[in-house]
């Protein structure tokens, strides 16, 4: 009987130690009673040196998420010694004594005697690959406001056309005027006048286009509609060119606290992907795009949808992909739409959604959805 006891014992021990998982067993007093081979491994100390350690020495810095350093009593074991409640998935840093950092999701268990058992594993390269989709996301971020830029600066070129027109126009009648001895005063004010406006005209121009790629990750308290009001002064022309109308009917005075540019970038996108659906030689007679606004509790519906045909169903799923676009080389990089729907996923605890409108069976247009959750901070 003592023997097989004793083979049962080693049996265990043998799982123990070979489990993928470091096993930690702590006392009530926070000192290391006894740990497997793995978590010993993992730490890159012998198993001998781990026993007797006590969880609030600072030999092993722990850190947050954030990187900011766990303070006496907030890690995971010392919060189960204190409340005696149990701690799941808690994902923290441990520094080795190498320097190098070891990324864990630790879960601690308070037991009947007031001891804790600790368990965790190895996330490093998962916290690695995480760390580079977000650097992937910073690059395609970026890459999405040059090409808004791009746009914006097309904008900018047909907004400010006429106000030069008008200015170049005024600046000619001046100089006849004054050859032609017709030049008062009267008149000379009023030309001055006429230039001053064009000129304040195309500043104003210019503070929003700075203001809409101002890197701004503060949230702030706007109307909904001005966000459509600052995309649609600035891209007027360009969708009069084309002939294409834009209704928009939402309520004036809707509110919302969160990233007003970011908005704006994604109402951008989603216009520029209407106009160009329309392209050059598009039969439709009304060319329009209607803007709709709905207010559930808790959330905000903003409806975007064209009459341009809509959007062929093989591959209606796959236009929120990376580098995805039906447009020519050279004109479309496939982002746009992409950053749009992350940027609803993660500035709006939203999303963006897209679907065909038909009529007798028939496509006539895309419908485009961004989703805005309303958190009860958002709603104070």
């Amino acid at each position: 009987m003592q023997n097989e006891l004793e083979r049962e014992k080693e049996r265990l021990s043998a799982i123990f130690d070979t489990m993928n998982l470091g096993i930690v067993m702590v006392d009530s007093h926070g000192v290391i009673v006894d740990c497997n081979f793995t978590a010993a491994q993992l730490l890159g100390i012998a198993k001998e040196e781990y026993l007797s350690h006590s969880i609030e020495k600072d030999e092993f810095v722990a850190y947050k998420q954030d990187m900011s350093v766990f303070g006496k009593g907030e890690r995971p074991v010392s919060m189960v010694l204190k409340s005696g409640k149990p701690v799941y998935a808690t994902v923290m840093g441990i520094e080795k004594r190498d320097g190098s950092l070891l990324w864990i999701t630790l879960d601690a268990v308070p037991l009947e005697d007031k001891s804790v058992l600790v368990t965790f594993s190895d996330i490093s390269r998962l916290r690695e690959a995480e760390e580079k989709q977000k650097e992937q996301e910073k690059l395609l971020m970026q890459q999405a406001k040059l090409a808004a830029m791009g746009e914006m600066v097309g904008a900018i070129a047909h907004q400010w056309r006429q106000p030069l027109n008008v200015i170049s126009y005024t600046t000619m009648n001046l100089g006849l005027q004054h050859k032609f001895g017709k030049l008062d005063e009267e008149l000379l004010t009023k030309m001055i006048v006429s230039i001053d406006t064009q000129t304040q005209k195309m500043s104003s121009i210019i503070s929003d286009f700075l203001g809409f790629f101002k890197p701004n990750k503060t949230k702030e308290e706007f109307l909904v509609v001005d966000a459509f009001n600052t995309v649609f002064d600035m891209m007027e022309r360009q969708l009069s060119s084309k002939d294409i109308m834009v209704a928009i009917c939402v309520d004036e005075n809707q509110k919302f606290y969160g990233f007003k540019n970011e908005l704006e970038q994604v109402i951008l996108n989603i216009i520029v992907n209407a106009r160009d659906a329309f392209g050059e030689t598009h039969e439709t007679a009304d060319r329009a795009i209607l803007i709709e606004l709905r207010h559930r509790q808790h959330q905000i519906n903003i409806i975007i949808r064209d009459n341009a045909g809509g959007i062929d169903e093989s591959i209606i799923n796959r236009v929120f992909e990376p580098y995805f676009t039906t447009k020519e080389d050279g004109v479309g990089t496939g982002i746009g739409l992409y950053m749009s729907k992350l940027i609803m996923q993660r500035s709006f605890n939203g999303d963006a959604i897209v679907r065909n409108i038909y009529e007798n069976g028939i496509a006539v247009g895309a419908e485009f959805e961004l989703i805005i959750n309303i958190s009860t901070e958002d709603e104070e």
